[in-house]
């Protein structure tokens, strides 16, 4: 079983993003940088790997309920990639720029930072942070719409701090953040893409959406691409996607969620919840393990159909999460007293949100502008 390796790799690949974080906070600023440019995910549907049980993923065949588990650290890693731009805005803000200008700092490498701010061409403000010319940081963003903040950055993670190793001189993180939307009080999209791939199940790409209503209702949904996976079939060749959609209450701090396993060169995502639940890949892939063993009569059908309802029970769609808990049950039977989650599951079917296509996030790429 090699799901015990996806998420030590999402452990990895958390600590080095976290690493990029300057913790500023600011209170308020009179200058033209934004104060605000992510939206903050509730831990309800977001967790850290590093905080993880990690005894449950010796289990084999896998328990689905570890891969809800999986699922709030993927969301993780886009929560922590958004707040890299976001910290990083918010130090450079207690400067409280007022015009356009530049100027330059010595970054946490010990090499020098230059940053040059200017009137944009599509947007009000551009700002880029460079290392010995080379990109760190883009930033685009329009402030004078008198609605809010909406703009783009471009991280790359080896050139804004070069102690991270020079593995990650392709790795770019995109975050496009937006207070001016009809749909939602505020939204981001998250894109990871280069992230260096050392084994078995790593993830190279991610792309991720938030949006949050004014009421503090929270709709989340996306791809990350495992070009190597497997599960528990050894022989196969295309990877996995933990394709995804979850709706969360900040307020109650919980959440519904549901996941798609694809392969990452599948083209279409509509069957994404269906094909490829995350109880009918796993199925087969018990069945991969086991039927030979029918074949030759060391154990029967009926035998292998007990070991699917005993090792998928939580597999079952959608998934309920909480703050504090995790996982609190899988499938349609009603949490007893709970209209906050009877809410987030009749969200999740009337808006019926697709994450996106498998092959598309396979093949993400992120430009510098």
């Amino acid at each position: 079983m090699k799901t015990k390796n996806i998420l030590y790799a999402l452990l990895a690949m958390v600590m080095i993003i976290s690493s990029c974080k300057k913790e500023v906070v600011i209170e308020q600023t009179d200058g033209i940088l934004p104060s605000s440019f992510m939206v903050e995910i509730p831990s309800s549907i977001s967790y850290s790997p590093a905080s993880a049980k990690l005894s449950s993923v010796n289990v084999v065949p896998l328990h689905g309920d570890t891969i809800y588990e999986m699922l709030r650290a993927f969301v993780n890693v886009g929560d922590q990639a958004a707040q890299i731009t976001h910290n990083i805005i918010q130090a450079i803000n207690t400067n409280n720029l007022s015009q356009p200008m530049s100027f330059s700092f010595t970054g946490d490498d010990g090499n020098t930072k230059d940053v040059a701010i200017v009137n944009g061409t599509n947007y009000d403000y551009e700002m880029t942070i460079s290392d010995a010319g080379n990109n760190a940081l883009q930033v685009f963003w329009n402030t004078n719409s008198g609605n809010g903040v909406e703009g783009f950055s471009i991280l790359n993670i080896y050139e804004i701090d070069h102690n991270n190793g020079i593995q990650f001189t392709n790795t770019l993180i995109r975050i496009d953040y937006s207070e001016v939307t009809t749909a939602y009080d505020k939204e981001m999209l998250v894109q990871i893409t280069g992230w260096p791939m050392s084994g078995t199940n790593d993830i190279d790409n991610l792309k991720m959406f938030v949006g949050k209503t004014s009421s503090g209702i929270l709709d989340i949904y996306g791809n990350s691409n495992h070009p190597t996976a497997i599960i528990v079939d050894t022989t196969h060749q295309d990877g996995f996607e933990w394709a995804f959609r979850a709706h969360s209450d900040a307020g109650l701090n919980i959440a519904v969620a549901e996941v798609g396993l694809p392969t990452t060169t599948h083209s279409i995502n509509t069957d994404i919840f269906s094909n490829f639940s995350i109880y009918n890949v796993l199925q087969t892939e018990v069945h991969s393990y086991w039927d030979p063993f029918v074949a030759t009569g060391q154990i029967t059908q009926a035998q292998v159909d007990s070991i699917i309802d005993l090792y998928l029970v939580n597999a079952e769609a959608p998934g309920f999460f909480a703050a504090g808990q995790g996982f609190v049950k899988a499938g349609t039977a009603p949490i007893i007293g709970a209209s906050g989650y009877n809410f987030l599951e009749s969200r999740m079917n009337s808006m019926n949100l697709l994450p996106y296509i498998p092959s598309d996030i396979n093949a993400l790429t992120i430009n510098w502008q």
